[in-house]
């Protein structure tokens, strides 16, 4: 551990290992990894953190077994197939094996790959070892919890083990480490931040998505009774005028009302990012990106609608800039583009990661993808906001004074102003986590660190939502006789029609 000295935002994690350690020593106990017969060397007096892979897979230290003692294998064959293993390599020996969100397949298949044929133990290692204590493939250890085998997860430091793997014919001393990571997952600041919290408001927000998307509709359907007579009113041609009128606001809340449900209430409400064991690992990793690339696509969405509004209202305030065009959707090709190659990139890593593979790569390239094209519809948000208000918002305020037109126009414009500046602020909140990640990788492997970059992520995408949503909220309307009338923000009427014009605002 005095090669902790060169990490010094992990010592605090580390001391608090130590300490643990001396507790459970105090009684007779082994802990850790260590490497009894190195007198010399960077092993020599080393004691490597290693808890239980998981809750749910060989022996616990609730379990007092004994420590094992055995000749450290580092294997390069395939861990899935237990047919391609070879009793005689593997027999009564330390398996150490690359990182386990490498494998492939799933925790429980790899040990019980090595336990049909006979190792000691299966060592991996991780950043964060620890972290995954409640990860299952679906069975909660019904074939692996009892077996006796032991399946640590070590932290990895270069210098340690480099030594561990190239040091032939290495003894080591195994016992599985307290769990240094459980105190962190069932903590108050973790639930709130890391799953209740967001699982409120990514489910407000699939809510009130489906009713909003539910009203629009049926005030396109009045509309369309309205505008064509009854006679010629046919399922093709309602079909033609839902094609006709259906607009990016109607898309954002069909992808919202489906996404955020589904982030709230399975990936935060029921599986608790981490925290509980309500579902199987895979499910959890496909979560791990928070659907981002269906965000985005409403991000877009919402992008072109208040660009639009913009543009019709003050077509001086807005930029004559290639982005601004592309995000004001004047380029359809462009726009779908955007769209299409995120949400392509975004489901291909989920897929892949609920498949246990992972690579530096595909985080790197998911990470830079998102925290470019965030920063850069953010940008051209915060710039339009402050144009309209600035440079526009007294002109229609002037307006607004004499003609109920412009002042419902005014107060459509100021919702989305709003919900646009939130929007931005909160892609930037999910943009800082992912630098932070990046830049203090030793603080964020800590249980504390975890918790503060990802509730900084997490927060970040669930207000995307919300806000996201909210820019499309109908205004309100009631019916009297066979008028519609329509509400402004401040609850007094405008003005009367009898068609339903109001529906195709926003």
């Amino acid at each position: 551990l005095s090669r902790m000295k060169k990490h010094p935002m992990r010592r605090g994690v580390w001391e608090w290992v130590l300490v643990l350690g001396t507790c459970i020593r105090s009684i007779g106990a082994w802990a850790s990894i260590t490497f009894p017969n190195e007198a010399a060397g960077p092993l020599a007096g080393a004691s490597v953190y290693s808890p239980a892979l998981t809750q749910y897979i060989g022996p616990q230290p609730e379990d007092q077994i004994d420590p094992v003692f055995a000749v450290l294998l580092a294997y390069q064959g395939s861990i899935c197939d237990a047919d391609g293993i070879s009793a005689d390599i593997v027999r009564d020996k330390a398996v150490i094996v690359g990182p386990i969100f490498e494998t492939a397949c799933s925790q429980e298949q790899t040990y019980l790959a090595f336990q049909s044929k006979g190792a000691a133990a299966i060592l991996s290692w991780s950043y964060t070892p620890g972290n995954n204590a409640y990860s299952h493939d679906g069975s909660r250890g019904a074939r692996t919890r009892s077996l006796k085998m032991l399946s640590l997860e070590f932290a990895y430091t270069e210098s340690v083990y480099n030594a561990m793997v190239t040091t032939t014919n290495l003894t080591v001393a195994l016992f599985p480490d307290p769990n240094v990571w459980v105190p962190a997952l069932t903590s108050a600041p973790y639930q709130i931040f890391l799953r209740w919290l967001p699982a409120c408001m990514l489910s407000f927000a699939g809510l009130a998505a489906t009713v909003f998307a539910t009203m629009h509709y049926q005030r396109m359907l009045m509309k369309y009774k309205s505008d064509v007579p009854e006679n010629l009113q046919t399922l093709s041609r309602w079909v033609q005028y839902v094609q006709a009128h259906f607009g990016p606001q109607h898309l954002a809340l069909i992808v919202e009302s489906l996404s955020a449900t589904t982030l709230g209430v399975v990936a935060f409400g029921i599986g608790g990012f981490f925290s509980t064991p309500n579902l199987p690992l895979s499910a959890v990793l496909f979560f791990i990106t928070l659907l981002s690339g269906f965000g985005f696509v409403s991000t877009i969405m919402s992008s072109i609608v208040w660009s639009r509004q913009l543009h019709r209202a003050l077509p001086g305030a807005a930029s004559s800039s290639r982005l601004t065009s592309i995000l004001r959707g004047d380029h359809r090709w462009a726009t779908a583009v955007l769209c299409v190659i995120p949400l392509v990139i975004d489901t291909f890593t989920s897929v892949l990661y609920a498949a246990y593979f992972e690579t530096s790569l595909t985080d790197t390239l998911n990470s830079c993808i998102f925290a470019s094209l965030q920063i850069m519809v953010s940008g051209h948000l915060i710039v339009s906001v402050r144009a309209y208000y600035r440079e526009a918002r007294w002109v229609t305020l002037a307006a607004a004074t004499d003609r109920p037109k412009d002042q419902a126009l005014q107060a459509v414009l100021l919702r989305l102003s709003r919900c646009a500046l939130g929007l931005s602020i909160s892609m930037l909140s999910y943009v800082a986590g992912l630098v932070g990640i990046a830049v203090f990788p030793e603080f964020f492997y800590s249980p504390t660190g975890w918790t503060l970059i990802w509730s900084c992520i997490v927060m970040g995408r669930s207000l995307d939502s919300v806000f996201r949503v909210l820019m499309f909220m109908p205004r309100l309307t009631w019916h009297t006789g066979s008028h519609v009338r329509s509400t402004k923000s401040d609850g007094k009427p405008w003005g009367t029609t009898r068609d339903a014009k109001a529906s195709e605002t926003v």
